[in-house]
Formats: structure tokens, C-alpha cells, sequence
């Protein structure tokens, strides 16, 4: 537990939270047992009464005891906060290993590369128009919303179509169009041919990721999984790993 955490804990049961703080502090603990329990047990603690020492007659009046204030006492309870800490540690690990709840934009993340730049993409020396040249340029400086306009106008091309269009795609995924990005990219699964009909299957699967479409991406990894010769075999293959099965809501085990 961190220190913002225990000073908001001490403020609950001090009373010093606001209504709004309050509410939000108890919904984590409603959601987290182990530290609805910690906090409970304090509070049982803090409110137990202490006896008063006894005092001879004619000694001076002594100093009432203190009501072992939370602030005060939670300086003796360093060892508990350890334990706590360990604790609610092992109920997030349990959790993150347990819940069918994946996050997709996570595996986007994790599995998601910006496409490499083709040989000789710029110069004297480069096969593609200026214009191309030009968008790969913008690509390179992350200007992708001007790579897009260009590259657009050559999605057609006989010659560059395919690879103009797996660039546009990128663009889309970069920019967050991911409805935009799935409907390119189904549309390259279906007619490109080899190392760009490969590719684009694979950035299918993350454009599912980042929409948050688990069958989508589902199906298409299981299709690249069982693939051998897949050059994303293996990234298919974890990623279904940690994706719900769709069919059964449970985590699915990778492809052998």
C-alpha cells in the first residue's frame, strides 16, 4: 500500500474525509476485502477503551491518558501497514490472473508495432512517386493525419496500391479510426497476396484489440495461430493466451 493510500486510510477513520472522498474510499474497500478488513479491524482498535492508570491520593492529578488517536498511533503500526501491503499485493496478483475482464487496449499496446519504412522509401534512388516519398516522410516525423491525405490517393494504384494501403491502415490504428482501420484491413485480408496478406491479418487482429472487439480479434488470431509459417504465429499465440475465450468466458490456453 502506498502512502497516499494510508494517509487517506487514517483521514476515513479520523472523519476527516469529505462526503465525496468517503464514498470513494469506501467503494475500493467494498471492492477490495483485504483492505475493507485491515481498515475494520483498526476501527474496532481505535474505538476500544483504555483504562485509566491508577493514582495516589496525594500525588498531583495525572495527565489523562491519551485515546490512542489514529495519527498518533498509526506511527506504532508500521509493521501492520507491511502486512496490509503484502496482502492486498497478493489480492491484485490473484485478481489480475483470475479476471476474464482483459483489457484490449493493453494488448494493443503490448503487441502493436508502427509499420518499418520499405527500403529506400526516399532519394534519387527510391521506386516510389514523390508523393509516396513524401508520406513516408511525414510517417517517420508522426505526422500521420498528413501521410494519410497523401497516401490516400495512391490506395488504387496498380503498382503501390497494397503497400500504400497496409501504410494507411497504420495511420488509422495511430489516429485511433478504428472502425476505419478494420474495414481497410478486411478488405487487404481478402486481396493481398503473401508477406501484405500476412500483415495485414496481423494489424486486423489489432484493430479488433483496440475497438475492443474480442471475438474479432479472437477469430483472427486463432486463424494466424494456426498458421505455421505465420511470421506473427507466436504473438497470435499469446495473445490468445490472455484474451476470454469468446465461447466459454474463460482464458483460452495458446495454440501448440
Amino acid at each position: 500500500m502506498d502512502q497516499e493510500t494510508i494517509d487517506i486510510a487514517e483521514r476515513y477513520l479520523a472523519g476527516e474525509l469529505s462526503q465525496t472522498e468517503t464514498a470513494e474510499f469506501e467503494k475500493q474497500m467494498a471492492e477490495n476485502p483485504a483492505l475493507a478488513a485491515a481498515i475494520e479491524k483498526l476501527r474496532a482498535e481505535d474505538e476500544a477503551p483504555v483504562t485509566e492508570p491508577e493514582t495516589e491520593a496525594p500525588d498531583p492529578p495525572a495527565e489523562k491518558p491519551s485515546k490512542r488517536p489514529f495519527m498518533k498511533r498509526a506511527q506504532n503500526m508500521s509493521w501492520w501497514w507491511m502486512a496490509l501491503a503484502g496482502m492486498v499485493m497478493i489480492a491484485g496478483v490473484w485478481l489480475m490472473q483470475t479476471s476474464p475482464d482483459i483489457n484490449t487496449n493493453t494488448l494493443f499496446a503490448t503487441y502493436y508495432r508502427p509499420g518499418d519504412l520499405p527500403v529506400n522509401y526516399q532519394g534519387p534512388n527510391s521506386p516510389y512517386p514523390k508523393d509516396m516519398q513524401t508520406a513516408f516522410g511525414a510517417f517517420r516525423e508522426g505526422n500521420y493525419e498528413g501521410a494519410q491525405e497523401i497516401l490516400v490517393g495512391y490506395q488504387n494504384d496498380s503498382l503501390f496500391g497494397q503497400q500504400a494501403r497496409i501504410f494507411i491502415a497504420h495511420t488509422q490504428l495511430l489516429l485511433k479510426q478504428n472502425s476505419e482501420a478494420v474495414g481497410t484491413l478486411t478488405a487487404l485480408t481478402e486481396e493481398a497476396l503473401g508477406d501484405q496478406k500476412q500483415e495485414s491479418q496481423w494489424l486486423l487482429c489489432m484493430a479488433y484489440l483496440q475497438a475492443g472487439n474480442v471475438q474479432g480479434a479472437w477469430d483472427v488470431a486463432t486463424q494466424i495461430a494456426e498458421t505455421s509459417q505465420h511470421p506473427h504465429r507466436q504473438e497470435a499465440q499469446s495473445v490468445l493466451a490472455k484474451l476470454p475465450d469468446p465461447q466459454e468466458d474463460t482464458p483460452a490456453d495458446s495454440i501448440q
